[in-house]
This record gives structure tokens, C-alpha cells and sequence, in this order.
């Protein structure tokens, strides 16, 4: 009975097999364009509003998940990172940023695209952007540093994850009440760069290095993934201390513009010059440029640092920290002006200045304050 239900209801034969075969293979075909079709993940925040929007966070690792105990070397860590919200449509991102800001990570970073209103122009492996040195500006995975860089003109940042101490138990730092705690640390650390400060708390293994500090809006989580960390540091109370030199590529006099979310201190030649955190970390001098995008933030404003002096050809040291306090998103712009210089500008944001950077690098595309078509590099 039961086989003539089947020659009923479904044809046998060569002709049956055949439309099997065919059925089974559209099947496949479908499931793999499906799972294709998945967003990969992503640590680029594309929503309108810049790094403070009124959106819900994205989640967080919470600590009590964190690996206690990483077997082997820290950087052979599983790369395993926390998904972003979905990308919001590019129309309703605000003209002071580029248009094209689908990020993921990996592969790696393109350009910012167009020079209209102040958006500069870089470059990528085997596209057009300022080049130097015998090729292409690089462009980075992650734009906090890549562990492979290294050099006389590298940035070198070394995390610490305050929430933890250095044999790896949670610290005064690790409670989420303890952000005011966090800030007064900062200040501290900021005004005297007392490594010793840093010691009793839990140092990530592995450096990176970078030419630049220029994060757009960013989820928190890319820090410690940046360092192959993400599995054991949470992405909240911690610092990054980069340290390095650059060679000027011109004389005059200058003064770094900066902001970040949470904290950004720049220290010239032993002297703190720049402190774009958005609450003031330093007792540096802060001068309001302008806002770098459209946002509802009294604190979200260019603040410009110090005058100095330069000298083309001469080598100087840096070094430059930064900070997140609470997790979620994340910023920070380093640009340079030249006194007496005249930059473009829109009324209520500030002038369209140069990257600094310390070799050519491709610039990150994404939620960013107006910039230069050139950045101020030695070539």
C-alpha cells in the first residue's frame, strides 16, 4: 500500500531521479547563499549622533565572562568579538562624514572619500591616496595599531586593564561605580606619566603600533582586540600609553587639536601640549575650535592644545594616552594647526585641519571631524 502511495504521489524512474537530483541540488545552492547572506561582524559604529548618541550602548563584554585564566600566550588569544548594532542608512549619517562607512574587521580599512566640506582624501594597498616611502600609504585593520609595526617612527601602545590588577584579580577599578575613581587616576597619571602608577595593574603582554591617532567612532571592544585581548580585557577603564618620535616635516609654529571619548593626552618633548578628553584630564590649555560633527554634546567640541615650536628635519619625542571609562563607543581625532595658517571651515564646526602622523598612513573612513586633503607627515 504504502508503494502505491508513493507512485501516486511522486514519479519513479529515470525521469523521478532525475527531478530529485535537480530539487536537491537547488536546495544547496539556497543554504549556501543564506548563510552567506549573514552581516559579518563589526566594531564600526555608524549611527547619526557621533560617539555619545542616545542610542543604547552596544553590549558589553560583561567581566564575570571574561577568561579568568588564558591558556599559552595571551596574544594567541581566540578573536572572538562582540557584533555591532546594524548600520543605519548612509543618508541619514550628516555631511561632515564620509558616505561609505560599512566597516568590518578584518579585511582591512579604506579611505575617506572626497575632499568636499573638509573630508580629506587617503589611501590604500594598491589604490590612490598620499603615498610615501617607496609605495601606498598603509592602512590599518584595526585603527587603534597593528602588532606588527614597529620602527623608529612608530606609535607604541601598551594596554593596561585597570579593572584588574597584574597577577590578574579584580581591582578597585573593576565595579561599575567606580568611574569616578577611574577619572581621578587619569588625572593623576596624566599629570605626572609616572609609569610606577601602572605596575600593580594587569599589563597586556603584547604592544601594537600605529602612525596615527585618528579613531572615528568606533565600539570600545576594537581596543582590546587590537591587542588579540578582547577574551580576557572588558572594553571599559582602561588605558592605552603610546610611546614614540616623529620627525618634523616643517618649521612654524603649531598646536595639536584633539578630541576623545573617553580620554586623549599628548605629551611633546616632556611637556603636555594637547588634552582633547572630553572632561579635561590636565590643567593644559583647551580652546574650543568647534564641533567635529553634528551631535548634542556641549562636551564634543575640538579643543586646541598648546603652542610649540618645530623644526624641520629635527626628531622629537611623544607620547600620547588614552582612556575609556564606562565602554560602548569610542573616539579620538589628533590633528595639527599651523598658527597663522587659514583653514576651511563651516560655521559651528572646526576648521579642516591635517592628520598628524608620524609616517603615511591611509587616513580611517567613517564618523570623523573635517580634515585636510594632506596630512602633516615627513614624507
Amino acid at each position: 500500500m504504502k508503494l502505491d502511495y508513493v507512485k501516486k504521489y511522486l514519479p519513479v524512474g529515470s525521469f523521478g531521479i532525475s527531478l530529485l537530483l535537480h530539487l536537491a541540488i537547488f536546495i544547496g545552492i539556497s543554504g549556501i547563499v543564506l548563510i552567506q547572506s549573514v552581516p559579518s561582524k563589526q566594531f564600526f559604529s555608524t549611527e547619526p549622533g557621533g560617539p555619545t548618541s542616545d542610542l543604547p550602548p552596544p553590549p558589553e563584554i560583561p567581566d564575570e565572562n571574561i577568561d579568568p585564566d588564558p591558556s599559552g600566550d595571551p596574544a594567541d588569544a581566540a578573536e572572538e568579538v562582540q557584533p555591532a548594532r546594524s548600520a543605519v542608512p548612509v543618508e541619514q549619517i550628516t555631511s561632515s562624514v564620509a558616505t561609505n562607512v560599512t566597516f568590518t574587521l578584518p579585511p582591512q580599512i579604506g579611505t575617506v572619500t572626497g575632499a568636499a566640506d573638509g573630508i580629506g582624501k587617503g589611501g590604500v594597498p594598491g589604490g590612490k591616496g598620499s603615498g610615501g616611502r617607496g609605495g601606498p600609504p598603509r592602512a590599518l585593520a584595526n585603527p587603534f595599531g597593528d602588532r606588527n609595526i614597529s620602527g623608529d617612527d612608530a606609535l607604541v601602545g601598551t594596554m593596561y586593564d585597570l579593572k584588574q590588577t597584574a597577577n590578574r584579580k579584580p581591582s578597585k577599578f573593576a565595579p561599575d561605580t567606580a568611574r569616578e575613581e577611574y577619572l581621578a587616576f587619569v588625572k593623576r597619571l596624566a599629570s605626572s606619566w609616572n609609569r610606577a602608577l601602572l605596575e600593580p595593574y594587569y599589563k597586556v603582554e603584547q604592544p601594537i603600533g600605529t602612525y596615527q591617532i585618528f579613531i572615528p567612532k568606533i565600539f570600545a571592544t576594537a581596543a582590546p582586540a587590537a591587542f588579540k585581548a578582547e577574551k580576557y580585557v572588558a572594553p571599559k577603564r582602561w588605558v592605552i600609553l603610546y610611546t614614540g618620535n616623529f620627525t618634523s616635516p616643517a618649521s612654524g609654529t603649531y598646536r595639536f587639536v584633539a578630541l576623545a571619548d573617553d580620554v586623549l593626552v599628548v605629551r611633546l618633548n616632556g611637556r603636555v601640549v594637547a588634552d582633547g578628553s572630553l572632561f579635561p584630564a590636565t590643567s593644559c590649555r583647551r580652546e574650543i575650535l568647534g564641533k567635529p560633527y553634528i551631535i548634542d554634546h556641549p562636551q564634543f567640541q575640538m579643543y586646541a592644545g598648546e603652542w610649540f615650536q618645530l623644526e624641520k628635519g629635527k626628531q622629537y619625542p611623544l607620547e600620547i594616552l588614552l582612556g575609556e571609562n564606562p565602554g560602548g563607543d569610542f573616539a579620538a581625532y589628533l590633528q595639527i594647526q599651523e598658527k597663522g595658517v587659514e583653514y576651511p571651515q563651516r560655521k559651528g564646526f572646526g576648521p579642516a585641519l591635517p592628520v598628524f602622523q608620524t609616517r603615511p598612513c591611509a587616513i580611517p573612513r567613517g564618523i570623523i571631524p573635517p580634515i585636510a586633503p594632506k596630512p602633516f607627515v615627513n614624507e
